[in-house]
């Protein structure tokens, strides 16, 4: 008979998903326990994508998403984050959980430790379990207001950390994190992967992460908080 596999297994379930299932059995219940906003997706969104199923646009897309999308992803990010980068560091996922996935499973290997902030988003041991990799807490004091503290981080870090996740603005504190620490933690981890992306207040629909090799394409250096995905993989 077959199984549920030790890896599934040994993910833990989502608090949020458990106050939400909650949420919706209690009338009237004002609902705090999910990140939707209060307002409905703006009409011209709705408009837009309503004409494009009309005109039959609705088979496979291009795996990293499509051209002329990702051609406006790369626009924004110059334009507004400062992030030097070009289509080819641009993959379109369907939300910022798939997308640091993703970067994850490119990023670790098996057994390798991710620095992941205290407290912290509820998603990050599920993901980064599945990954094969192990969580590793890294302090938001609250005594500092929940700032990213580059002490901290630089303490956690062993031979075995694969990756260092900063979350900015925070999630659950919406702490913006200052942007010079932001940047200090990325040269903690002088590895072969790294990449950025938007901050929690993009939506979850366009999130996007970018992977890109040191010695193959030129680094991205942030002048602005986000969240920022670095990596290394053990050296042979």
């Amino acid at each position: 008979m077959p199984s549920i596999s030790s890896r599934t297994n040994a993910v833990p379930l989502s608090g949020i998903r458990e106050m939400m299932d909650l949420a919706v059995s209690i009338p009237n219940v004002i609902r705090l326990e999910i990140g939707d906003p209060n307002f409905q997706t703006p009409r011209a969104i709705t408009e837009a994508a309503f004409n494009w199923a009309l005109q039959n646009r609705v088979g496979y897309p291009p795996n990293s998403g499509m051209p002329n999308l990702r051609k406006a992803i790369v626009d924004k990010v110059r334009r507004v984050n400062g992030i030097a980068c070009d289509v080819a560091n641009v993959n379109v996922t369907v939300g910022a959980t798939g997308a640091l996935y993703l970067a994850l499973l490119a990023a670790i290997e098996p057994g390798m430790e991710v620095l992941v902030p205290d407290p912290g988003w509820a998603g990050y041991p599920a993901m980064v379990g599945l990954a094969g990799g192990i969580i590793k807490t890294y302090a938001l004091p609250a005594d500092r207001g929940f700032q990213l503290d580059v002490a901290a981080v630089e303490r956690a870090l062993t031979d075995r950390t694969g990756a260092i996740i900063v979350n900015s603005p925070g999630n659950p504190t919406g702490v913006l994190s200052v942007a010079r620490s932001c940047k200090s933690c990325t040269i903690l981890l002088p590895g072969a992967i790294s990449g950025s992306s938007p901050t929690n207040a993009t939506t979850r629909s366009s999130s996007t992460v970018d992977i890109t090799p040191s010695e193959r394409r030129k680094r991205s250096t942030p002048r602005a908080s986000c969240r920022h995905f670095r990596s290394r993989r053990p050296m042979p």
